[in-house]
């Protein structure tokens, strides 16, 4: 399976960017935010909605609407910019390869925007925003990829972001009705000085492959691991886990188990849980905001 990268082009805006949008204010969580590039890729059967003639211009056409709400797409973090958008091809059909990504989910990492290898990981104030790519399979189908930099995006931004592209694309929405986004997580909590808050650590940069695989728990497995948590805590566990839970607390213990074989010794591990925070504030301003809550 061979992908053809057919052109990398700058997508703009197909309306300017008023002057008092041309600077984004970042939050306080996006200052404290790991600065990455996090991809996403999204598969879709050709269902012939649109015919196959126009869909490259309905594509284009429908992610510069697109990126005339969400302005800060199409920015990079110290001067305007548009966004860089790869279209390719692949010689194989999408049912062909979505068989095979049951045996080997890292497949699908090739379907990444092309222009994440570009992107300068050191130096983030010049790094693109957002990145896009489309690829073509052979019987029509199509991935829609998007990379979003977390200083300025989270998961729940680059999702909205996708989806509403695909129902632009599909439904030909136009510019003025298109609003899903808002943009005031930095009035609401704005950056501040966290020099005192966090010691600054460099961290170099590795660079290995990344091995994906799937883990399938049966229900009643997930039961089994259930009641042996409860046993096994004594009493001390007062409620009863949810799988996320169990998985959880699976995998760790067994990453800090050969940790502890690899090193020698237990050493101190921490982990991080992303979690959406927009429904859980009492914020309904924040319902939709983009950035990193």
């Amino acid at each position: 399976m061979e992908i053809e990268i057919l052109c990398t082009k700058l997508i703009k805006p197909c309306l300017p960017t008023p002057p008092h949008l041309q600077r984004y204010k970042l939050s306080f969580f996006d200052q404290i935010s790991e600065k990455e590039h996090v991809p996403t890729v999204h598969f879709y059967a050709n269902n012939n909605f649109i015919n196959n003639s126009t869909i490259d211009d309905r594509i284009e056409q429908s992610l510069s609407k697109i990126l005339t709400h969400v302005y800060p797409a199409a920015e990079r973090y110290d001067k305007d910019e548009c966004i860089s958008y790869t279209k390719a091809k692949v010689n194989c059909k999408l049912n062909n390869f979505l068989k095979k990504t049951r045996k080997n989910l890292s497949l699908a990492a090739l379907f990444w925007p092309h222009e994440n290898k570009n992107i300068d990981k050191t130096n983030f104030m010049v790094s693109p925003i957002v990145t896009a790519q489309v690829t073509v399979f052979e019987c029509g189908g199509v991935t829609v990829s998007l990379s979003g930099s977390h200083p300025a995006t989270d998961d729940f931004s680059d999702f909205k972001f996708l989806f509403e592209w695909i129902k632009v694309c599909r439904f030909q929405t136009s510019v003025e009705k298109i609003n899903f986004l808002s943009f005031n997580l930095g009035n609401i909590f704005p950056t501040r000085d966290i020099s005192g808050l966090f010691k600054s650590t460099y961290i170099p940069s590795i660079h290995q492959d990344i091995i994906v695989k799937k883990f399938v728990v049966r229900e009643a497995a997930m039961s089994r691991l259930r009641k042996k948590c409860i046993d096994e805590a004594c009493g001390a566990l007062t409620f009863q886990p949810s799988r996320v839970e169990i998985i959880t607390a699976l995998l760790w213990r067994a990453f800090i188990s050969a940790s502890a074989i690899i090193n020698g010794y237990v050493r101190p591990s921490l982990m991080e849980f992303p979690l959406n925070l927009r429904s859980k504030s009492s914020l309904s301003q924040l319902n939709n905001s983009m950035g990193e809550f």
